[in-house]
């Protein structure tokens, strides 16, 4: 039996974490990070739920953040907002 001794690689940032960090530049107001096909609504949905409960680095404090997801023209578009500091 052999060992192999090993570092684990660094996490990979979420596809929308550059978006999301620039976005506190410009508190309340609503961006849209990207659009899915209608098949894909729940996984815009947990990107959605990740944002607002701060699972993400960049939306850290928990609350910090707002998403929503609208369909438009049969395709589901992800919205999300910085709202600065703790919510309730």
């Amino acid at each position: 039996m052999s060992l192999d001794f090993e570092e684990p690689t660094p996490e990979p940032r979420h596809v929308y974490a550059a978006k999301l960090t620039e976005m506190k530049s410009y508190p309340g107001r609503w961006v849209r990070l990207g659009t899915y096909p209608i098949t894909q609504a729940t996984l815009s949905g947990k990107i959605g739920f990740r944002i607002r409960r701060g699972i993400f680095a960049t939306c850290q404090p928990a609350g910090s953040f707002e998403a929503t997801q609208r369909t438009v023209d049969g395709k589901i578009r992800l919205y999300a907002r910085y709202m600065g500091g703790e919510r309730p």
